[in-house]
């Protein structure tokens, strides 16, 4: 349904406005790769890069649209691609004006390229990323928990793979509180679906990370804490009473 409404978006917008046009692509992008058809997803995707280059907005527009790509290329291990559109987005973010978005998606890039960092095994620099995130993070008036939490669960699975094995739950734990504490982040966040796969992508590092160092009971609970949460939450969508007894 997600996917028909956007598309029904798409047709009725007029072809010169680049900005909605882009930021449509990447949301259809987003629900296809989720739906399982990443060929697909970096059609839009990629589209949405190409019509981020034009509008009065262009630096704002490319940087969104080139930063999704390069973690879509990433997440499906095309590392050289994703190096390529990280480029990209780091060209857009030298045009961009100062402010709060200008803070917030050097937040972001930061974010994407400790994963890339991560994922080549280079866990030095991919440490040094996440700690200046964090650093950044706690010096800005705004809460960006989507950010924020990835930094965090990032940094714990550095800790975890370099076997900083009490360091690494901490850390997880505190990306959790974080996520979970946070009442008005599903409702901020610009996209349901892509709040589900950071929040899943979040209690999965933790899952695997307890049953893999020998705390399978610890795992367990991970597991029925966002068990018990997604049927809350489908409660609620029935019934919005439910959000007080929460």
């Amino acid at each position: 349904e997600a996917l028909k409404l956007a598309l029904e978006c798409l047709r009725l917008i007029d072809d010169k406005e680049a900005f909605r046009i882009s930021s449509l692509d990447s949301l259809i992008g987003s629900i296809l790769y989720r739906r399982g058809m990443p060929e697909a997803s970096l059609l839009f995707a990629k589209e949405s890069v190409e019509r981020s280059q034009s509008g009065p907005y262009a630096s704002g527009i490319a940087l969104q649209a080139s930063t999704a790509l390069a973690e879509l290329y990433e997440s499906m291990s095309q590392h050289q691609l994703a190096e390529e559109y990280l480029k990209v987005a780091e060209q857009a973010f030298e045009k961009a004006p100062e402010g709060l978005e200008h803070i917030r998606s050097e937040l972001r890039l930061g974010v994407v390229r400790a994963r890339t960092k991560i994922n080549q095994q280079e866990y030095r620099e991919a440490e040094s990323l996440l700690e200046k995130n964090l650093e950044l993070y706690s010096q800005q008036p705004f809460l960006a928990t989507a950010v924020l939490s990835q930094s965090l669960m990032l940094l714990a699975r550095v800790y975890s793979d370099t076997g900083r094995v009490e360091d690494a739950p901490r850390k997880f734990n505190e990306a959790i509180d974080r996520v979970e504490g946070d009442g008005d982040y599903m409702q901020t966040e610009g996209l349901r679906v892509k709040f589900d796969d950071e929040r899943r992508e979040l209690y999965d590092s933790a899952i695997e990370f307890e049953f893999r160092n020998g705390s399978p009971d610890a795992a367990w609970t991970y597991l029925q804490k966002y068990r018990a949460k997604l049927f809350l939450e489908f409660l609620a969508a029935f019934n919005p009473h439910i959000e007080p007894a929460r």
